[in-house]
């Protein structure tokens, strides 16, 4: 039986008015009555009064996936009014066993979630819960990014391809594993000093090394820029000598 704090007496009336009360607060009632002899009777069956409190839940909008790697990603949500909450995640529906607290009272949410599996789905489940308790969930899924696969510079050679009496025109190729630019620098020393290259994006590169004097040392820095701006570098140093005539090209270490 539910106890009761307050008791108006009412005499011999049959109605009676109950005031200061917390309109935000439910409350609950029940009637005796008793004689000329303090004797009373059952109580009444109980009524209650609701109090005019916020029982409707948030509405949570706007949910995306923004900035999804291979490994992370970042989900984004508003409410339309100030909640605190959190995110569940796993890679089951039934199984949401991580989670991402939204602590702060406000209506721009974000959860960032980090040591994802590469090209897997996860669920999700967002919880927002306002000032009066009064909670709101959605859920929904999302798949990760394949894994990035670095990026590689392979089969480097160099050829003769025009010379002087004292000097060479040497073209060096290279291949990577994904489309990318294309650029050698070269020079006498490791400052280099002179450029060439190819901003559009191929798997089969060359470019030409100008006027190398026979018989002096140069050196070389391959550069191949990739999507996602993933970069590959090779470096070296080579001599171009002269051979019955010809250049012939001695690579070093």
């Amino acid at each position: 039986m539910r106890r009761y704090e307050t008791t108006i007496d009412v005499g011999r009336q049959t109605d009676c008015r109950v005031s200061g009360l917390d309109p935000a607060a439910d409350y609950y009632f029940v009637v005796k009555a008793y004689n000329v002899f303090q004797q009373e009777s059952p109580p009444s069956n109980e009524v209650s009064s609701e109090g005019k409190k916020d029982r409707t839940p948030p509405v949570i909008s706007g949910v995306h996936i923004v900035g999804i790697t291979s490994s992370s990603a970042i989900v984004t949500w508003v409410t339309d009014e100030p909640t605190q909450g959190w995110l569940n995640y796993g890679k089951e529906a039934t199984a949401l066993d991580h989670v991402v607290y939204s602590p702060t009272k406000t209506t721009q949410h974000q959860a960032i979630l980090n040591e994802l599996a590469a090209s897997t789905t996860y669920f999700y489940r967002i919880t927002a819960i306002d000032a009066a308790g009064n909670k709101a969930t959605w859920s929904e899924d999302f798949t990760t990014a394949l894994a990035q696969i670095p990026l590689v510079i392979f089969s480097l050679k160099m050829e003769a391809i025009k010379q002087s009496k004292t000097d060479a025109y040497i073209k060096i190729g290279w291949k990577t594993n994904r489309p990318a630019t294309s650029r050698v620098e070269y020079g006498p020393t490791t400052a280099y000093g002179k450029v060439s290259e190819r901003k559009s994006r191929h798997v089969a590169h060359s470019r030409v090394m100008r006027r190398l004097r026979f018989g002096q040392t140069f050196y070389f820095r391959v550069t191949s820029v990739g999507s996602e701006e993933k970069v590959a570098t090779s470096t070296g140093k080579f001599k171009v000598v002269l051979n019955k005539g010809k250049p012939v090209i001695h690579r070093y270490p």
